[in-house]
């Protein structure tokens, strides 16, 4: 209880997607009333959360490739490169793009949360894609639970 976890995330879209797409990793657990209570209990102590560099990226079939993207990312729309906000009231991380994700390449990054003070039933985060821009017609990618 309390301690730091390290989260690997790798991405990859099969469209390309670029500014003003945001995309939500959603489900983890914040529902605890003594994190409300103490900056210290918070899953995440601000609401940015730094985005690091993974520097083991998965083995992927031949073709594609895995770059390391804290810096795609930012906290909001015009907020630094290699963050994300993290939403202590409803539990997830949303990453603003900075850049462009190139259709099926893999990007990888690493981020950390604190553990609740209590004991929690297993997370099962889900992702959502919104804001994509494609041909000029909005597009969203429906929300699914992540492998």
């Amino acid at each position: 209880p309390g301690a730091i976890n390290t989260f690997t995330v790798t991405l990859a879209s099969n469209i390309e997607m670029s500014a003003p797409a945001t995309i939500t990793i959603s489900g983890f657990h914040v529902d605890d009333y003594t994190e409300s209570l103490s900056y210290h209990l918070k899953l995440a102590s601000q609401n940015e959360v730094t985005l690091f560099s993974n520097n083991d990226c998965p083995s992927l079939p031949t073709g594609y490739a895995c770059q390391n993207s804290p810096d795609l990312f930012r906290a909001s729309p015009q907020g630094p490169d290699g963050q994300g906000y993290f939403d202590n009231e409803f539990g997830r991380i949303v990453l603003y793009l900075g850049g462009t994700m190139t259709a099926g390449d893999y990007h990888t990054f690493q981020f950390q949360l604190r553990n609740p003070v209590c004991n929690q039933t297993e997370v099962s985060p889900c992702i959502r894609a919104n804001r994509i821009m494609k041909s000029c017609k909005p597009a969203s990618i429906v929300r699914s639970l992540m492998s």
